[in-house]
This record gives C-alpha cells, sequence and structure tokens, in this order.
C-alpha cells in the first residue's frame, strides 16, 4: 500500500510525483495532537490521534500504546473513522490524558498477529502543546470540514494542514476540482498564527515539535462534490498529502438524506450513522453484558423505511428481520452500504 505516492490530475490520468513516502509498514502514525486546558482551576491534557492501517483483516484492533506516569504501559483501543482508500483505513482516538507520561507507539492486532509503529524504535514523544506528525511525514491533512457563510447561498471548505517546519519561507496550496479533474483550481493556504486557541487551552505554532498549523478556506456550493489535494513547497522540493492516491473527497454521493442505526435496547432512540464514502454509512455501538443484541436500520428514524435482513445472507430487504448482534460485550462497527444494500458487523475493542 502506497501512502502519498499518486496524484489525479485528470479523470483518467495520474502523476507520479517525487518527495513522497510510501507506507513501509501495516499500521503508521498520521497525527497527534496535544493541549493543555485550565477551567475553575482545574487543569487537564486533551490528546487526539490519527492512525493508518492496512486492512489486513475485518478482525482487527488499533491501539495507542502509552506510557503512564509511573513508567508502566497501557492499551488504550482507538475507533474506526473511514476508508482512505480500497486497502488502507484512518483510526482515531480523542482522550482528557490522565497521568500519563509523553511517550507513545502504535500498535495493531488481527489475525493473532500485531503490528507496530514505534517510531524506528525510538518511541514517539510529546514535547508540550501542539501537533506531531508520524514518521518520514513532511505533512497531514488532519482536518476538513463545512463552514456556513451567511453573505451568500454557498459555504466555506475549511482544510487544517500540519506542517514539518522545514524552512521559514514556504508555499502551501489547496489543489480542487468540482468536475472531476477536467479543469481544477488552487487556493493559498494561510499560516495559521504564532499562537493558536483550542477549547480552553492555547499552544505555540510552530510548536515544540517543530510542527506548524495552516489553514485553507474556499467557497463551495452546498451541492458541490470536491476532490483535493494539498501541495507544501519548501527548499525546492514539494510535498504532497492525496490521502493515499484516492484524493481527498467531500460531498459524497447518497442515496438517502439520512440514516439511523436502531439497537434493541434502545428501539425508540435512533442514532444517527455517519456518512463515510458515497453511500457508505458507519456507526459505532458499544454493548454491555445483558443489553439486547438486534439492530435495523432506519432513513428517517420514523421506521417509514426501514431495512432488516431475512435471510442471515449480509444484504438487508426493506421491513426485513432484525440483525442478531454476536454475543459477547465490547465495541461494534456497523457499515451499511444504502445502494447495494450491504452490511458489515465487526467486534472490536475487547
Amino acid at each position: 500500500m502506497n501512502c502519498m505516492k499518486w496524484i489525479a490530475l485528470t479523470g483518467a490520468a495520474t502523476l507520479a510525483v517525487g518527495g513522497m513516502p510510501s507506507m513501509a509498514s501495516e499500521v503508521e502514525l498520521k497525527t497527534a495532537f496535544s493541549v493543555e486546558m485550565s477551567r475553575y482551576g482545574e487543569t487537564w491534557k486533551q490528546e487526539k490521534f490519527q492512525v493508518e492501517v492496512e486492512n489486513v483483516s475485518a478482525n482487527k484492533q488499533v491501539y495507542l500504546h502509552r506510557e503512564l506516569a509511573d513508567g508502566s504501559w497501557t492499551s488504550i483501543p482507538m475507533a474506526f473513522e473511514r476508508p482512505v482508500d480500497g486497502d488502507t483505513e484512518l483510526w482515531s482516538l480523542s482522550v482528557n490524558a490522565g497521568d500519563w507520561g509523553d511517550e507513545f507507539v502504535v500498535k495493531m492486532t488481527a489475525e493473532g498477529r500485531e503490528y507496530w509503529d514505534n517510531n524506528y524504535g525510538a518511541n514517539y514523544r510529546h514535547l508540550g502543546s501542539g501537533h506531531l506528525l508520524g514518521k518520514n511525514r513532511p505533512l497531514a491533512v488532519e482536518s476538513y470540514y463545512e463552514t456556513p457563510d451567511f453573505k451568500s447561498s454557498n459555504n466555506f471548505l475549511t482544510t487544517n494542514i500540519v506542517l514539518a517546519n522545514i524552512a521559514h519561507y514556504k508555499s502551501v496550496q489547496v489543489i480542487y476540482t468540482k468536475d472531476n479533474w477536467a479543469t481544477s483550481q488552487a487556493v493559498d493556504a494561510q499560516y495559521g498564527g504564532a499562537v493558536l486557541n483550542w477549547g480552553y487551552g492555547s499552544y505555540p505554532n510552530p510548536s515544540a515539535n517543530n510542527t506548524e498549523l495552516w489553514k485553507a478556506d474556499f467557497s463551495i456550493a452546498r451541492s458541490d462534490r470536491i476532490e483535493f489535494y494539498v501541495k507544501y513547497s519548501v527548499d525546492g522540493v514539494d510535498y504532497y498529502d492525496n490521502n493515499g492516491g484516492a484524493n481527498y473527497r467531500f460531498g459524497y454521493v447518497k442515496n438517502y438524506p439520512y440514516m439511523n442505526l436502531r439497537n434493541s435496547t434502545y428501539w425508540n432512540s435512533p442514532s444517527g450513522m455517519r456518512l463515510v464514502d458515497d453511500n457508505l454509512w458507519s456507526f459505532t455501538l458499544t454493548l454491555q453484558p445483558g443489553e439486547n443484541r438486534a439492530i435495523k436500520f432506519d432513513v428517517f428514524g420514523d421506521w417509514a423505511v426501514n431495512f432488516g435482513d431475512n435471510n442471515g445472507d449480509g444484504y438487508v430487504e426493506q421491513n426485513g428481520a432484525n440483525i442478531p448482534l454476536p454475543d459477547g460485550e465490547g465495541q461494534f462497527r456497523i457499515t451499511f452500504n444504502s445502494l447495494t444494500g450491504r452490511y458489515t458487523v465487526h467486534r472490536f475493542g475487547l
């Protein structure tokens, strides 16, 4: 699996570009973030982690393996966030750090095997508040989201980009298309500022980890479907993040406006599923011992259009039977393709 190796320039062509590392292992840290916050006399640390993993098996679990203040280590399960491409997934964790040390590594378990990213044996270490990049990564798109433009009928697509601070003079651009690369446009990202606020805390930019946060905003129609990648030019070298060759996408195609998950423990409280790819919805369900073990998919949350499975073949029928879940407590990652009708259920985090 290649990480940041190819960039689509048109709908039918790709171009190999330099300055891009390949993913050398089955699990790799993408970004980490830490900020110390304080309110009402209490101080705590908020941390976030993103990890890219090869989809070596449907039955896998990804962990943050973290040092505690007393020198011992503990493993904390991460959660599936979205597919990256056909072979790769993004897993993440957001947590209030307790009595923790500064060092950590990430690991994946699958089919009785363990895979590690320990930063070539040096472990990863947070040096104060701010962002940290995984090994060999000169940049990474940390997040992107839509914000309203109250002065027009359009919205803004905001992109947050973490850079290795290689040199003072640099250029960062988001290159995007609205028509599957028949045409494309570039927008300059802007340096985020010397001090950035986050929640009840703040952190320096660049951070003590020698990373910087840059941001780009550009206007999109609310019906636009966007693909984009990021170009970082510094010291005569161009670096790219194109989401493992798939480009980043916004405005996924969906054949239903919403999708809800019904769990038999709380039939009357539907939970909204998240659209993570074209027509692909995802939800992570946590069950305790003794809780009921059945689900259904409900489009509008009112049972008017709902789906179950009459014959247990992994494909739904409208108004079909309840879908049983495996026995045992834990978290269940549930996906549903509302176009093909196929669903998957995988237990993790035991």
